[in-house]
């Protein structure tokens, strides 16, 4: 009885662990798709309504998001719901160009997840969130220092590895991303996963190895 309760725990354990990355994913999805369509978007006054219609979707979204997953995992207390709540806020505030704001609300909740259960429990870190709009933005140095510091709560993250190559790739040169990508590979060493940022990393090191 025991063994079996313990299967059926992890069974919906990691079906949350799915629903919660699924959901925050999307809600960063929507955002970037929207920051998309505000760049591509010329005339000041259409560009303005574009950015109000992006950031109210976005903002939808991500409550609409908390309010399910709150539902799902029954959690007791409104702090989480709260989080990623500011975490749609900051994807709607950099699809509305309001870069700081975006920042200074994910560096927040970065700041709280000191501990390593956020990579555990299927949730995506607030400090990776943080490193993908800096390297969205275009920083790709501050973007791998915070890779980095993501990598050090949570050590081989596939995101952050990635991340972190491609932030070193355009910050630091390519030794420097070899490295991640190489880890990156070695992580996934003896997967039979065909994910293209695996053929990105054997590419890459493959052309670096050609140059030297």
């Amino acid at each position: 009885m025991a063994t079996r309760a313990k299967k059926t725990a992890r069974g919906k354990s990691s079906k949350k662990k799915a629903a919660n990355k699924a959901v925050k994913k999307a809600v960063k999805a929507l955002a970037r798709k929207a920051a998309k369509k505000v760049k591509k978007t010329k005339k000041p006054a259409v560009k303005k309504g574009v950015k109000k219609s992006a950031a109210k979707t976005t903002k939808k979204a991500g409550k609409k998001a908390a309010k399910k997953q709150v539902v799902a995992k029954k959690l007791p207390f409104v702090g989480w719901a709260e989080q990623v709540k500011h975490e749609a806020q900051a994807w709607a505030d950099h699809a509305e160009g309001h870069d700081e704001e975006a920042l200074h609300l994910l560096r927040e909740i970065a700041e709280k997840q000191r501990t390593g259960v956020f990579g555990a429990s299927g949730d995506l870190p607030a400090r990776e969130m943080l490193a993908d709009m800096l390297l969205d933005m275009n920083r790709p140095e501050q973007a791998l220092d915070e890779y980095e510091a993501s990598l050090r709560i949570n050590p081989n993250r596939f995101d952050s590895l990635y991340g972190a190559a491609r932030a070193a790739e355009a910050a630091r040169g390519p030794r420097e991303a070899a490295n991640y990508y190489r880890e990156l590979l070695k992580v996934c060493a003896g997967t039979s996963s065909t994910r293209p940022e695996l053929a990105h990393a054997q590419s890459f090191l493959s052309q670096v190895e050609k140059e030297h």
